[in-house]
C-alpha cells in the first residue's frame, strides 16, 4: 500500500472513531490526533504508533507498537490502552519497559 493510500485510510479511520487530526508532517510521516485527554501519534511508512495518556493509577504514560496492521490501529483507535504485545512502554523515569 502507497503511503498516500495509508494516509487517507489511517484518517478515515481516525475520523469513524472520534479522533481529531491536529497536524500531519508528510517529511518525517507523522499523522497526530487527540481525543479526550489521549494523544496518538502513527508513523505512517513503518505503522509504528505511540499512545500518550494519563493513566489511572501510573500519570502519565506514553505506549509504542511497532509495525502494526490497519485491523490492529483500529483497535488502538477504540482503546488506546489495549496491550498488545508488539511494542514497549515509556515510564516516567524514562526507563523503557519492553513486551517482545
Amino acid at each position: 500500500m502507497k503511503n498516500e493510500e495509508k494516509v487517507e485510510n489511517i484518517r478515515l479511520l481516525a475520523q469513524v472513531y472520534g479522533w481529531q487530526l491536529m497536524w500531519h508532517r508528510e517529511l518525517t510521516g507523522e499523522l497526530y490526533f487527540r481525543k479526550a485527554g489521549c494523544q496518538l501519534t502513527i508513523w505512517y511508512s513503518t505503522m509504528t504508533v505511540r499512545t500518550a495518556l494519563k493513566h489511572p493509577t501510573k500519570g502519565k504514560t506514553q505506549m509504542f507498537r511497532k509495525r502494526i496492521s490497519m485491523e490492529l490501529l483500529e483497535r488502538i483507535m477504540t482503546n488506546p490502552r489495549i496491550h498488545t504485545n508488539k511494542g514497549y512502554i515509556q515510564k516516567n523515569d524514562g526507563n523503557y519497559q519492553r513486551w517482545y
